[in-house]
């Protein structure tokens, strides 16, 4: 069902409890394999993943170490590596709850129409929060984002279809490859709290991908 694109970049002390909470789903049976992209790292990033997918894990861990390309090229290169029919992201300075890929299956079985799956807890649209399985229209995008960036899964044959994420741009690349499921009326989000943002930004500060 999933695969799982982690980039990393400088992320040494944070990346591994990340892929430790993906190893923490309650369903690992909806993981395929999980694919980590060291993107030119300057720190030990890359020793501390080559020990660690030495170890035996329950779901295949995959690393790649290239030059550094920067983040949007990273997830690019893992999405279009990845074998599974649907993509999750997650950044290497965050985390998963255990049921954030329970619920999300479950949210994508419940509704045909989904072609892009995020969450957010308060999950606040327009004039109110809202909780459940919700429809983003355009005008919601374009008002206020309702999508964190390592709480999104989406079908990957569409993403290829929409050209992945903007390797020119350095800002609001993410939102601008989801804004494009609008087109085909794909785009939803859940309103559970599911993920943790930034949860190792001690660590990592200015350094890490997301700021790369």
């Amino acid at each position: 069902m999933f695969s799982v694109v982690i980039p990393a970049f400088n992320c040494a002390r944070t990346v591994i409890p990340a892929i430790e909470s993906v190893l923490a789903q309650t369903r690992l049976d909806l993981i395929e394999e999980i694919l980590v992209i060291n993107d030119g790292s300057t720190d030990d990033t890359n020793a501390v993943l080559e020990r660690y997918v030495k170890e035996q894990h329950p779901v295949p861990i995959r690393l790649f170490s290239r030059t550094n390309h920067g983040v949007s090229a990273t997830r690019n290169f893992g999405i279009r590596k990845a074998r599974a029919p649907w993509i999750a992201l997650l950044d290497a300075d965050d985390k998963w709850l255990p049921k954030k890929l329970e619920r999300q299956y479950e949210a994508i079985r419940s509704e045909p129409k989904i072609k892009l799956l995020g969450t957010m807890y308060p999950l606040k649209i327009l004039f109110g929060q809202k909780n459940g399985l919700i429809h983003i229209s355009p005008q919601e995008l374009c008002i206020r984002s309702v999508y964190w960036t390592t709480s999104v899964v989406f079908e990957k044959d569409t993403g290829l279809a929409f050209g992945l994420f903007d390797e020119t741009m350095q800002f609001s690349e993410d939102l601008q490859f989801f804004q494009k499921f609008l087109t085909v009326d794909g785009c939803y989000v859940l309103g559970e709290d599911l993920v943790r943002i930034d949860c190792w930004k001690a660590y990592s500060g200015a350094s890490g991908l997301s700021s790369h």
